[in-house]
């Protein structure tokens, strides 16, 4: 590894399934040779975000993501509580390590040698007190053959090889029944999975079991109950022929309650999109103040993504008409707030805008940054028609509104439109200073010209965010950023007011989620939330 650029986790790595004894050995060692490792070189989960700014809260949700195990479970196998912010991003440096194979095995420390509790049969017995006894042992003792029997298992044998005693009614009643008293050809088998030393009343059980599930595999009748009681043959050596009474076992099917309980499973919010994706679909008009405040609290965002939002690394806005420098700049100081609270420092606005207020909006969104572009969105015109679907894309510029003009003959035909492009990162205030990653994809240009509305659509998403960003659509209307998103692994949240437009967001993204994701229920999942 290169410790002079930061190490980035690979999509692909996990730990999920994996052994993590490795992982917990180099966290609980005070120093390791994986320590001075982290001290030469930066190890991340993304590209963009440094682990010294992550947030407690989100750090946490991704060592949870990256191992498949829940944080009590983690501090249960580690033996100690996770509480500390130093400790956790130690311990999730580590994860990234043992995930790309860059933790080196330790040696395995000594087991301690266990003492015998049995001595063997050439050693001699110890001179001290006797241990306490356990199971008494039903083999003939020397004591009991020479007439020295006590009430037990010594006088039944003595009964047996004397005659006279032989002869005599036993005056005891053994409690086993005569099936347990006989041997069959499967009491090997029986021995080997009851373990060592089993009691009679085990051996019974277990045979009741084996007769009930040789029996039930003959009943083809779903759901249904059976009992079946084991038969005993005759035995030669009788000793008492009262058995003990059969409890018998049911032996339910349960295939259709499987089948009911899978049916029954909660609906999911969320419609799933490429790679694990997911996009929200939510009901709120931005333009309010109020709306605007509650739809970009942290706790209800995190909320409705079941706490997988990690920050809006792109945030487009398609600024209504009536819109002032003071509407924009309380919108971007809620964005900064929300993105401030989930840990997230880099990250992008771009911000519709028209000729006439260009400037007042660039003087708001200079109040947080001083990295501001003049962003161009052109469509090739080709055929009027796609010029209306840019038209009804963008839907910033009063311009594009006179393409349907009958006068359009006599004037310049009108193909582009505006955005401002905030760029937000520390320091970013100082004109002098330059973000530490790259924000947007190298070698493009502030000019985008393309031949299709949905290729427009694909160029911003792919030129301004990364696979499993988040990508936060304000006032989206019937525009398919978002399901751009949805379809190139990228998360989203599109907001709008207008039930009518999100339900025709909502077709087309239950198509692309069952075609991603085949357990999404088209009739069930994918819901419109409502703040």
């Amino acid at each position: 590894m290169d410790s002079r650029k930061p190490f980035v986790l690979s999509e692909d790595a996990t730990l999920v399934g994996e052994s993590l004894d490795l992982l917990f050995r180099y966290f609980k060692k005070p120093t390791s040779s994986a320590d001075e490792t982290l001290r030469t070189m930066e190890v991340r989960f993304k590209k963009k975000e440094p682990i010294d700014s992550i947030a407690k809260s989100v750090l946490k949700h991704r060592i949870q993501t990256i191992t498949g195990k829940s944080m009590a479970e983690l501090e249960t196998t580690c033996g100690s509580k996770l509480e500390d912010v130093a400790q956790i991003k130690r311990f999730a440096r580590l994860a990234i390590l043992h995930a790309s194979n860059n933790l080196a095995a330790l040696p395995e420390s000594p087991k301690p040698e266990q003492k015998r509790k049995r001595q063997l049969p050439n050693e001699e017995a110890p001179s001290g007190p006797s241990s306490k006894r356990g199971r008494r042992s039903l083999a003939v003792t020397p004591a009991s053959t020479s007439g020295q029997q006590q009430n037990g298992h010594g006088a039944g044998i003595e009964r047996r090889t004397n005659p006279v005693l032989a002869a005599r009614k036993s005056s005891r009643r053994s409690v086993a029944p005569e099936m347990l008293r006989t041997e069959r050809k499967d009491d090997k088998d029986i021995l080997k999975s009851l373990g060592p030393n089993p009691t009679p009343q085990m051996i019974a059980q277990k045979r009741r079991s084996m007769a009930v599930v040789a029996a039930s595999k003959n009943k083809s009748e779903a759901g249904s109950i059976s009992f079946k009681e084991p038969t005993t043959p005759p035995s030669k050596k009788t000793v008492n022929k009262t058995p003990l009474p059969k409890t018998p076992i049911p032996v339910v099917q349960r295939g259709k309650k499987r089948l009911a309980e899978a049916a029954e499973a909660p609906a999911k919010i969320a419609f799933s999109g490429e790679k694990d994706s997911s996009l929200l679909l939510v009901e709120a008009d931005v333009s309010k103040t109020r709306q605007m405040a509650k739809v970009l609290d942290h706790a209800n965002v995190l909320q409705a993504s079941e706490g997988k939002f990690t920050g809006a690394h792109l945030t487009v806005v398609h600024t209504p008409a009536f819109w002032g420098a003071m509407d924009l700049f309380t919108l971007i100081q809620s964005i900064k707030s929300l993105n401030k609270k989930c840990g997230l420092e880099n990250y992008l606005v771009l911000v519709g805008c028209g000729i006439s207020n260009i400037h007042l909006l660039r003087e708001a969104i200079q109040t947080f940054t001083k990295r501001v572009q003049l962003v161009t969105f052109e469509l090739t015109d080709t055929v009027s028609v796609k010029i209306v679907c840019l038209t009804t894309f963008l839907h910033i510029n009063s311009s594009f509104q006179n393409l349907r003009n009958p006068d359009n003959d006599h004037f310049l035909r009108e193909t582009t439109s505006q955005f401002l492009l905030a760029y937000f990162y520390p320091d970013c205030l100082d004109e002098d200073k330059r973000p530490e990653v790259k924000m947007v994809r190298p070698g493009l240009t502030t000019c985008f010209c393309m031949a299709s509305v949905e290729e427009l659509e694909n160029s911003i998403v792919h030129a301004m965010s990364e696979e499993g960003d988040w990508i936060l659509d304000l006032c989206c209307g019937g525009r398919e950023l978002s399901l751009a998103a949805q379809k190139s692994g990228r998360n989203a949240l599109a907001i709008d007011g207008s039930l009518d437009k999100l339900n025709l967001l909502k077709d087309k993204a239950t198509a692309i989620a069952a075609h991603h994701d085949k357990n999404f229920r088209a009739n069930i999942d994918g819901k419109i939330l409502k703040f």
